[in-house]
C-alpha cells in the first residue's frame, strides 16, 4: 500500500531533502504522493522543540520525529481517501478554513500567472535599444546639458501647499513664504529650501517635464510626488553645463524611455485583454 520515494538524504541537523533529479514525493499512498516539502513543513515545529542550546537537534531524535510526522501524514492521507470513497466533505470550521485557503491559493496563482504574462508581453518589450537611447540623447542634448538653480517648498498637506500657492500667486516673495516653513531656523544656517544648481539627472522625475518648460524666475504649479509629497518649485535660473557624454546619462535615458514605454504597453495590453473578454459583475 505504501511506496516510499527514493533519493531522500539527511542534511545538517537531520532534516531530509529530495536528491536532485528524484521525485519530490517523500512517500506515496495508493499512488498519491505526499511531497517532501509538506513533510518538512509539518516537521519544522517538532525540530524547533528538539533543538538544543547550539541550535542543532540530536540526529537520532530528529530521524525519530520525522518518522512520526511521516506516519501521521500517511494516516491522514489514508483517511482522506476513505472519506472521498464515502462521499464525505469537510464541515463547520474545517470547511471554512479549506475555503479560505483555496481562495488564497487561487489568488496567488492568478497573481503569479498575471505577473508572468506582463513580464513576457510587456516588461521585456519595454526595454529600449541602444539606438533608441542614443537617438533620445541626440534629440534632447540641450536640456541634458542644462543645470537648474531651484528653490523648493515640500509639504505633505495638499490644503496647506495650495494655500501657499495662493500667497505666491498674490505676489508674496518665494523666500518669505519658504522662510516661514522653518520658524526655528538658527542664524547663519543658510536657506534649506535653496537646492542650488541641479543637473537634469539629479531632478526628481516628476519635476522634469515642468522645469523643462518653466520660465526662469517663475514658480511651478503644484507637483505631486510619491508618498503624499507636494512640491512648489521656484526656478531661479538655468545655465549650460560643460559637455555631458552619452555614457554619463545613459542609465537615466534608458530608465525614462522604459518607464514611458511600459505605461503605454501596459495600457495596450490591458485593453487587448478586455477586448474579447466577457466580464460580469454581481450586483
Amino acid at each position: 500500500m505504501l511506496a516510499l520515494a527514493a533519493g531522500t538524504a539527511c542534511t545538517e541537523g537531520g532534516a531530509a531533502t529530495a536528491s536532485p533529479g528524484k521525485s519530490t514525493a517523500a512517500v506515496t499512498v495508493n499512488g498519491v504522493g505526499i511531497a517532501e516539502a509538506e513533510v518538512q513543513l509539518a516537521l519544522k515545529p517538532a525540530l524547533s522543540r528538539a533543538e538544543g542550546p547550539t541550535g542543532h537537534g540530536n540526529e537520532a531524535s530528529v530521524a525519530e520525529r520525522r518518522k512520526g510526522v511521516l506516519a501521521g501524514l500517511v494516516r491522514d492521507e489514508l483517511a482522506r481517501q476513505r472519506a472521498v470513497e464515502l462521499g464525505l466533505a469537510p464541515e463547520g470550521a474545517a470547511a471554512d478554513e479549506v475555503a479560505r485557503l483555496e481562495t488564497l491559493l487561487s489568488g496567488a496563482k492568478r497573481k503569479a500567472l498575471a505577473e508572468a504574462y506582463f513580464t513576457r508581453q510587456v516588461l521585456k518589450k519595454a526595454e529600449p535599444t541602444e539606438q533608441e537611447a542614443r537617438a533620445y540623447f541626440e534629440a534632447n542634448g540641450a536640456v541634458l546639458r542644462t543645470e537648474f538653480h531651484v528653490n523648493q517648498l515640500l509639504l505633505r498637506d495638499e490644503a496647506q501647499i495650495t494655500q501657499l500657492q495662493g500667497e505666491l500667486a498674490a505676489g508674496v516673495p518665494f523666500v518669505e513664504v519658504a522662510r516661514r516653513q522653518f520658524p526655528n531656523l538658527p542664524e547663519g544656517v543658510g536657506q534649506p529650501w535653496d537646492l542650488g544648481f541641479l543637473s537634469w539627472r539629479q531632478l526628481p522625475e516628476q519635476w522634469r517635464p515642468v522645469l523643462e518648460k518653466l520660465p526662469a524666475g517663475e514658480v511651478s504649479p503644484i507637483i505631486r510626488g510619491p508618498g503624499g509629497r507636494f512640491w512648489l518649485v521656484h526656478l531661479v535660473e538655468r545655465r549650460a553645463k560643460s559637455e555631458v557624454t552619452f555614457e554619463e546619462v545613459r542609465p537615466m535615458i534608458v530608465e525614462d524611455l522604459k518607464r514611458a514605454r511600459l505605461e503605454q504597453l501596459t495600457a495596450q495590453a490591458e485593453q487587448d485583454l478586455r477586448k474579447s473578454a466577457r466580464i460580469e459583475e454581481r450586483p
